[in-house]
């Protein structure tokens, strides 16, 4: 019985030191994952800022605070956040001043005690060099502390939902303009297409307009030729009549004068004959 006794004392010893341990691990990471968390959360606020371009003419030096976060005044990054940042800078990060160690071991009792008295208690058994005064403040920078990084959390998480809205806002825009984009190109292609038809049916029309002008020259020419050689053979056929006019002329002349010979040498014999 007695080694029984022992050995579940040994064990109970045992799980009191893990159940020890393990708190101060889990309150370990707990911090770091709320360190981590409020680093990221101010990155991202941070996001929309470090798209916009750099001006070197409003750079100005970061300041570091015991988060390894940055403080910045800029319109983009939110109250609460720059609250926070604020507080932490100025009141000993996120351990308000403590050590690491110290500050975990405050935690782990406050989350045990029940009761303001009782906590008090507890903090003055293990931290006898530490005045009540201290721990008071310690404490109420920690219900500050809080309260601030509840305010930050909602900040961030209201920035996230705005975020996410304008997101979804500007990808429906980004939709829509290509939509848009889409319907302008194939209008656009529509109205070249259109414009083509059009220049060749001008082009066939002009085509179609010299041939007719052509037809009509050859047409013209044509006539001209015929109106020529009607013409010249007018010409031609005066020519010939005014020849023919001219030789009978010459003809009629021609036997009136021998006409006239005749008759005078018929009266010339009938003078001859009357001298005889």
């Amino acid at each position: 019985i007695e080694i029984c006794r022992k050995s579940l004392m040994e064990l109970q010893n045992k799980i009191r030191e893990f159940k020890r341990t393990n708190d101060e691990s889990f309150q370990r990471l707990s911090e770091e994952e709320s360190i981590l968390t409020d680093e990221i959360m101010f990155l991202e606020s941070k996001t929309d800022e470090w798209n916009q371009p750099i001006n070197n003419s409003v750079l100005k030096p970061v300041v570091k605070s015991i988060s390894k976060s940055y403080i910045s005044n800029t319109d983009n990054t939110r109250k609460e956040i720059l609250e926070f940042q604020k507080f932490l800078q100025d009141h000993g990060g996120h351990t308000g001043g403590w050590s690491e160690e110290d500050h975990l071991l405050f935690l782990r009792l406050r989350n045990k005690s029940k009761g303001k008295i009782t906590f008090l208690s507890l903090l003055r058994q293990h931290f006898p060099d530490i005045s009540a005064d201290a721990m008071l403040l310690h404490e109420e920078w920690y219900q500050q502390y809080e309260n601030l990084k509840e305010k930050q959390r909602e900040a961030i998480k209201d920035w996230k939902a705005t975020k996410m809205v304008n997101t979804c806002a500007q990808t429906t825009d980004i939709k829509q303009k290509k939509v848009e984009s889409k319907e302008d190109a194939e209008k656009k292609k529509q109205k070249i297409l259109e414009w083509k038809r059009t220049l060749q049916l001008k082009k066939e029309l002009e085509n179609k307009k010299h041939w007719e002008e052509k037809q009509k020259e050859l047409e013209r020419e044509k006539k001209r030729r015929e109106i020529q050689e009607l013409k010249k053979a007018e010409v031609e056929r005066y020519k010939e009549d005014k020849l023919n006019e001219q030789h009978t002329k010459m003809v009629l002349k021609q036997m009136k004068e021998l006409q006239e010979l005749e008759q005078r040498a018929a009266q010339a014999n009938t003078l001859l004959k009357g001298f005889r």
